[in-house]
């Protein structure tokens, strides 16, 4: 017999199959199906996940709603990009590399590229006044995705939609290898913000989440060299999951372990950048990037709107996070909650956060299930709105009050699960052992 709960999850999922089946039919490449889609299956991902929480449900009965969230995305990839258009800079350096050029060496306005120039590119270019931004294994990747599919964008859908495929294997095999119900793989198979951001958007992202899955199947199935390898090639993606280095360096017991959490992932991230060094700064963009960019902050924003100074704003915010970060260290939590308090830490504090950027903390949703990054994935939908103005209006607009109320519930519920998480930081417990 079928539970209430679980009958409200099917209607529910029914209801999103029916938005995204209108975004399929009717929303191709239109920014008014997209905003308001991505927030409404977003209300009911955070109805659906409450519904998971309050039962246990018959394991057949999730592996089919599992195989819907799987269904979602084989539908949707042939939606083209609609809320970014960085896909294009993918396959730019793609093209360059191709072409025997560093991706690092020019912008791609540059007129000793002019004879790689098309119709499209490097016209649909975000920036194109710049080097690349991206790390050495999104490069390489890049590369790849060029020669599979050329200037389209299918090379990068294929591989986008071969590492969810991956994300999503290593999410389930760890939780029935470690005796975890299922549900906790549709925190991700469920949630809106990867099938926005990766199957239709086409977001790099997805490269760098898959190894972060991979190394917390390794790392606590005690695979740990293999873990280590798996960090490093997450981080050559994008650095975000860096923060673990010293996270993992504390908690390895001996010095040898110690080592090999730092060594190992410095070597694989080292060995990739090498092809790259020698006749250009990979860092140029980042560098100029980490200066500038400000969007959908929270802290910053706060202080920001203060002082009016983003080179001042950025260096308190970041202070405070880095603060946030040591205290973290050094605080009595379990492993796997301080790896998932110290990106959602980096979030927050943050004075650029796309919408892409919170999919490293919704990955860990299934591995670190907490209400904060949950209500995250679909309160930031409401950024859209920024993307609806612009694409219909011309005018790049950040609303602060959807700012405010896209951050607060998360920041109240991180405080509560960090409050209720801690028991006495590790400083204190030395302490009383030596005055004993």
């Amino acid at each position: 017999m079928i539970k209430r709960e679980e009958l409200y999850i099917y209607v529910l999922v029914a209801l999103t199959s029916m938005a995204l089946l209108l975004m399929r039919l009717k929303g191709l490449n239109d920014i008014n199906y997209y905003t308001p889609i991505f927030i409404i299956t977003s209300l009911f991902y955070l109805i659906i996940v409450w519904l998971l929480h309050r039962n246990d449900f018959d394991f057949h009965r999730l592996f089919f709603l599992l195989g819907i969230g799987i269904i979602f995305r084989i539908f949707l990839l042939e939606v083209n990009p609609i809320g970014s258009d960085d896909v294009f800079r993918y396959i730019w350096d793609g093209k360059v590399q191709a072409n025997g050029i560093n991706p690092y060496l020019y912008a791609p306005n540059n007129p000793a590229l002019n004879f790689l120039h098309t119709a499209t590119l490097p016209s649909l270019i975000n920036f194109p006044n710049m080097p690349t931004i991206y790390f050495p294994l999104s490069e390489i990747l890049f590369f790849i995705a060029y020669l599979i599919g050329g200037e389209s964008i299918n090379g990068i859908k294929f591989l986008i939609i071969l590492f969810e495929f991956g994300t999503i294997f290593l999410i389930f095999k760890y939780l029935r290898e470690n005796n975890h119900s299922i549900k906790y793989a549709l925190l991700y198979v469920l949630c809106p913000l990867p099938i926005f951001q990766f199957i239709i958007d086409s977001h790099v992202d997805i490269f760098g989440i898959y190894f972060t899955a991979l190394f917390f199947y390794l790392y606590f199935g005690n695979k740990k060299l293999g873990a280590f390898a798996a960090l490093g090639l997450s981080i050559a993606i994008k650095p975000t999951i860096g923060l673990f280095l010293p996270i993992l360096f504390l908690h390895e017991e001996t010095i040898k372990e110690k080592l090999k959490s730092i060594l190992i992932p410095i070597t694989v991230i080292s060995i990739l950048f090498i092809p790259y060094i020698f006749n250009a700064n990979p860092f140029e963009a980042l560098i100029l990037f980490s200066k500038n960019w400000m969007y959908n902050g929270f802290i910053f924003d706060i202080i920001n709107i203060m002082l009016r100074n983003n080179q001042e704003s950025r260096m308190i915010s970041g202070g405070i996070f880095l603060f946030s970060y040591i205290v973290l260290l050094f605080a009595n939590y379990d492993i796997k909650d301080k790896l998932y308090f110290s990106v959602i830490l980096l979030l927050i504090f943050s004075p650029v956060v796309h919408p892409w950027y919170v999919l490293w903390l919704v990955v860990l949703l299934p591995f670190v299930p907490k209400w904060s990054g949950i209500v995250f994935a679909a309160t930031l939908s409401l950024t859209s709105f920024t993307l609806l103005s612009y694409k219909n209006y011309g005018v790049w607009v950040e609303y602060k009050w959807l700012v405010m109320l896209e951050y607060l519930p998360v920041v109240i519920l991180l405080i509560l699960e960090m409050k209720r998480g801690i028991r006495k930081p590790y400083f204190i417990n030395h302490l009383r052992k030596i005055f004993s």
